[in-house]
């Protein structure tokens, strides 16, 4: 589950890579529509957590290099929940707030940097929380 909120937004990186720059009447509706997309389904994380439990939630275990030991391995807490869902929840409303003033020239880099910015955000919820609690392990 974890893995397509974070594909998600790079699907959308790469499909607008490949629209003409002088379309940007269906880059701003394409933008908006996918992020909109992403906040739905990130509001079905909400309904679907669980916040009386005290462990990580949706935990994916992706063995990437098995011979020396590397996994990435992501979860959820209710804190990166919460960042998850209010980087969601910003993004189709700084698209709506530029609609008509600055998304006419540079629409498609200003929204592929948005996407781009929630995917790295949504990685970074998942991932921060478990290196700072192995950091902290570290130090004792």
């Amino acid at each position: 589950m974890l893995f397509f909120l974070i594909a998600l937004p790079l699907f959308a990186c790469l499909f607008l890579s490949f629209v003409n720059q002088t379309n940007y009447v269906f880059i701003r509706n394409f933008g908006l529509f996918f992020s909109l997309v992403i906040f739905n389904f990130c509001c079905c994380l909400l309904f679907v957590f669980d916040s009386t439990a005290t462990y990580f939630q949706f935990v994916c275990y992706n063995p990437w290099f098995n011979v020396i030991n590397i996994n990435c391995i992501l979860g959820l807490d209710g804190l990166a929940l919460s960042m998850i869902i209010l980087t969601a929840f910003l993004t189709p409303i700084c698209i709506i707030l530029c609609w008509n003033r600055s998304l006419t020239y540079n629409s498609k880099n200003y929204i592929i940097a948005f996407f781009f910015c929630k995917q790295y955000y949504s990685l970074f919820f998942q991932v921060l929380i478990l290196c700072c609690f192995i950091y902290c392990l570290k130090l004792f």
